[in-house]
């Protein structure tokens, strides 16, 4: 449902702040913390499936999946996983190198006043800001208020407004 949100809402929302047509994302997957427990053989099935399904119903909304601070464990699992994911998903994967900044790998996808700061970027994104009155929202929960409307409005079989740029 996530992604069915994603595609029916929060696209042609980022399109009419944009000025221009926004039609897919990239996904960011921080590694950090990730440890052995995680590769068992019911989560490389799981991956596996959710993998395909991706490919086949959303192929076209997916820019990009970097995935940053990766173990080397993900480096061992991956040569193993990367086989039987579908070659167009493949080359939508860029693996971070942990050596180096975040920022000056992904410039590219992302301008560094949006990348969260703990990536090397300037946004306060997901960690809030004070002002006068306190805490401000910040786009983390302006993003999930957000979601929540729109999970709402699915719920309800309505279909959120939504004007071709």
């Amino acid at each position: 449902a996530n992604i069915e949100i994603k595609r029916r809402y929060l696209l042609p929302k980022l399109s009419r702040q944009a000025g221009r047509r926004v039609g897919r994302f990239s996904v960011l997957l921080d590694l950090t913390g990730l440890d052995g427990r995680f590769f068992s053989t019911s989560v490389f099935g799981y991956l596996q499936r959710i993998s395909k399904a991706f490919s086949n119903n959303y192929e076209e909304l997916q820019h990009t999946i970097v995935v940053a601070n990766a173990p080397r464990i993900f480096q061992r699992f991956w040569s193993l996983v990367k086989g039987f994911v579908p070659k167009e998903t493949l080359q939508k994967v860029r693996i971070l190198d942990s050596n180096k900044p975040a920022a000056e790998q992904i410039g590219d996808l992302v301008e560094v006043s949006q990348l969260p700061q703990f990536f090397g970027g300037t946004s306060l994104c997901g960690i809030g800001e004070k002002d006068d009155g306190g805490f401000k929202l910040d786009s983390g929960a302006a993003y999930e208020r957000d979601i929540d409307r729109a999970k709402q409005w699915l719920r309800e079989g309505k279909q959120p407004e939504i004007e071709e740029v």
